[in-house]
């Protein structure tokens, strides 16, 4: 079931409304808004748009939901993208940073749970999200290299390597 029916959404020759469905284009009259709170009887679409797709980046979901079928909502924004590209944009890299939330809490939790503990700290160690190309990549290699030989060389460290190495953890 969608959040908005058929008759809300196509006009009687059965096409898509687009800007007629927005406050800002028509006001009061309008279905949703591009803010984050409700005005004046419309939906804030940025509501549920964000957190339904930290978990579904494809918006299939979002568009069932609301609109009651993707197409309707690939139609609206190539309709309306002169207007509503900035705001998607934002949604967008809010979703963005809410699913990078989302998997350092899931790596966070194999730390302390030790399933995995060893890649999971890896990761984030490397932090790979920082590295934007690859000449950052290399340096950012080097870097963690050189940190990793002067931590071995400290006291200690040798022994334990060594350890992890006879345990079979370690090639």
């Amino acid at each position: 079931m969608a959040l908005f029916t058929k008759e809300q959404l196509y006009g009687r020759t059965n096409i898509p409304y687009t800007q007629a469905i927005f406050y800002e284009w028509v006001g009061e009259k309008g279905l949703v808004n591009l803010g984050s709170e409700e005005k004046k009887g419309t939906f804030p679409l940025r509501k549920i748009f964000v957190p339904m797709t930290i978990k579904d980046p494809t918006e299939v979901s979002f568009a069932e939901y609301v609109f009651g079928d993707y197409s309707y909502w690939e139609y609206l924004e190539r309709r309306t993208r002169s207007w509503t590209a900035k705001h998607i944009a934002e949604w967008r890299k809010q979703a963005d940073i809410g699913r990078k939330s989302l998997a350092f809490q899931t790596i966070m939790a194999e730390l302390e749970e030790g399933k995995s503990s060893y890649q999971a700290a890896k990761y984030l160690i490397e932090e790979p999200w920082k590295v934007k190309n690859s000449d950052d990549k290399r340096k950012a290699r080097k870097e963690i290299r050189e940190t990793a030989e002067e931590a071995f060389e400290q006291e200690g460290v040798q022994e334990d390597f060594q350890r992890l190495k006879e345990a079979g953890l370690l090639q």
